[in-house]
């Protein structure tokens, strides 16, 4: 049988355990959130890659005026590709957690 001596100290690591993963836990709905509005971000990205962006950038190329970053050749679909599988490995994660 334990002593009090010893439920006590398990219930202050508890308490700071506790503490600990409430700090994280509401780190983890900004983290929710963050997604959310990145996500708003990366379809605009990917749509207008799915468009008009080879056909303006072509332009731009004709002109030599393709400066920009978002011009290269996989900026834009290393990101969405990175994010999608980004996301696949967070869906699973949680699954495998339910």
């Amino acid at each position: 049988m334990k002593s009090i001596k010893e439920i006590k100290a398990n219930f202050k690591e508890l308490d700071k355990l506790l503490l600990e993963t409430e700090k994280e836990f509401k780190e983890i709905k900004k983290i929710r959130q963050k997604i959310k509005q990145f996500s708003k971000k990366m379809k605009i990205l990917e749509e207008y890659y799915h468009t008009d962006w080879l056909k303006d950038r072509e332009l731009l190329q004709k002109k030599n005026e393709d400066k920009f970053y978002s011009t290269s050749e996989d900026a834009i679909w290393n990101l969405s590709v990175d994010y999608h599988q980004e996301k696949i490995k967070i869906i699973k994660q949680l699954v495998k957690e339910l």
